[in-house]
């Protein structure tokens, strides 16, 4: 998603069928228009998983999503094609390296 204020006040986790999921609440910065390099991500958690090997589970969660999916049900929802394509770099760039690289969002910051 790319939320610009993601912080522990604003996500929580919940067990659905005995796997542990993130919900992410407080949407209002979600889905950022361009790369803001300015502003950035400010995300607790893409901070601690920056570079780090994502878990085998939710890896294999993320590789099955399609980046065609992905971009249909954004652009149904009514996102701007910029929003919806950095939505789907994000998603790319995890499906290929297994981890938060930080590369779809050069040249933003990542806090």
């Amino acid at each position: 998603m790319a939320n610009t204020d993601r912080n522990a006040s604003n996500y929580r986790t919940v067990v659905t069928n005995g796997r542990n999921r993130v919900v992410a609440i407080d949407h209002s910065l979600t889905f950022p228009e361009y790369r803001d390099a300015e502003f950035g991500i400010r995300s607790d958690f893409v901070r601690a998983q920056l570079d780090q090997p994502l878990d085998a589970g939710v890896l294999k969660d993320v590789r099955a999503l399609h980046p065609d999916r992905l971009r249909a049900g954004l652009s149904d929802l009514g996102l701007s094609e910029g929003a919806t394509e950095g939505a789907v770099a994000r998603l790319l760039e995890i499906q290929n390296n297994g981890r938060i690289t930080g590369l779809a969002w050069q040249p933003g910051r990542i806090e």
